[in-house]
């Protein structure tokens, strides 16, 4: 294969590398990380949605023939910041999400939001450090930063972001980026891959899914062996199973191999349980539905192809797949389009609609933005 696609196709995946078992816990890393609060004092128990704007902030409500009213709208006061959409995530009535400070995209910050008040905290990472994966438990957000060959610093933070804590993880055998983290008891497992071994090819890969304790002790390496490309996203159904998306089968000939699959792993067993063939390749991101015990999978958006979404039932392995192509090939529309799903509705945030579809009853509804002058939505709080 060769080197600079190779490297590309890693990059593109955000594959991690294997980790040794030491970790070393620094403590707080002071108060000097922490911005003073952000408070717009708006009124939100009303609205519908809350849309986050390149310089402002505009609250929705939706009246009953789906067409959006806007009835607050103020200037942002943090219009530097770019919030990541592929990163949020929430606990109670909060988000939390990457930011990074433009165009100075080096300075990267945690940011949680308060979706009542709009209340806004932030935590700056040391300079040149980033967040590779990121997920909430009921007291903490973890995050990761890798450094090449030699560590990757994991981040505990109350949810207040008053209180920090770093571990520092020694690696010395390959090249490692974060890929998911996900929080279970006293355990937070971390989805890896790794490239770039001494005395082995250039395109040996590796995956493996890493058991840690709360403080970022390795317990178990479960090897996941598969070493042809890497997996993309994981997604938790409270219990003891995780699903895995993966999105190439290999790369022959400098050419991508597409695959469909999505992997059931029992973490109590620590096998693989079964594998869900989808109609739709190149699955990416990943989610669980509870209420409805469905799985909700994007294609990868990276990729050539249709912008799409599969909804699978675990009971019984029914699809449903619908396209965001026809909004989503406008000019200008950010990628991905942010996503939340709230009671089990889906609800996808465009340049110039907010697109909801109901995974039960299989509909779904376009509410337009068009005369509401959003110049760049980023991202949406959904209180309806």
């Amino acid at each position: 294969m060769n080197r600079k696609f190779f490297c590309g196709i890693v990059s593109s995946l955000v594959i991690i590398c294997m980790l040794s078992a030491c970790s070393i816990r620094f403590g707080d890393s002071g108060p000097s990380k922490h911005d003073d609060a952000i408070n717009y004092g708006i009124e939100t128990s009303d609205a519908d949605y809350i849309i986050y704007d390149f310089d402002s902030i505009n609250v929705f409500k939706k009246d009953k023939n789906n067409q959006l009213e806007l009835t607050k709208r103020v200037k942002r006061k943090d219009s530097d910041i770019r919030y990541w959409r592929e990163f949020f995530r929430n606990f109670g009535n909060t988000y939390a999400t990457r930011s990074s400070v433009s165009p100075d995209n080096n300075r990267v910050s945690m940011v949680t939001i308060d979706s009542s008040t709009l209340a806004q905290k932030r935590f700056e990472l040391d300079k040149n450090d980033d967040m590779f994966s990121l997920c909430i438990d009921d007291s903490y957000i973890y995050f990761s930063t890798p450094y090449a060959y030699s560590k990757i610093i994991f981040h505990r933070l109350s949810h207040d972001l008053a209180d920090v804590e770093k571990f520092e993880f020694k690696c010395d055998k390959a090249v490692q980026f974060p890929i998911a983290m996900q929080p279970v008891g006293d355990n937070i497992f971390v989805l890896t891959g790794m490239y770039g071994f001494k005395n082995k090819p250039t395109d040996y890969l590796e995956n493996h899914l890493f058991k840690f304790d709360r403080n970022f002790n390795l317990i178990k390496d479960i090897d996941l062996n598969f070493n042809d490309s890497g997996y993309q996203g994981m997604a938790y159904d409270g219990k003891h199973k995780l699903y895995i998306t993966k999105s190439i089968e290999k790369v022959v000939n400098n050419k991508i191999v597409p695959s469909r699959e999505i992997i059931c792993f029992d973490i109590e067993k620590e096998k693989e349980l079964k594998r869900y063939q989808l109609s739709e390749s190149m699955p990416r991101f990943i989610k669980f539905d509870a209420e409805r015990n469905k799985l909700i999978i994007m294609r990868d958006y990276y990729q050539p192809g249709d912008l799409s979404f599969t909804i699978l039932s675990l009971a019984n392995g029914e699809e449903q797949v619908f396209s965001l192509q026809d909004a989503y090939s406008l000019p200008g529309q950010p990628k991905p389009p942010y996503f939340s799903m709230k009671n089990g509705i889906c609800h996808f945030l465009l340049r110039d609609r907010i697109v909801v579809y109901d995974t039960y009853k299989k509909e779904r509804v376009d509410l337009p933005l068009t005369k509401c002058d959003l110049k760049e939505p980023s991202f949406m709080i959904v209180k309806t």
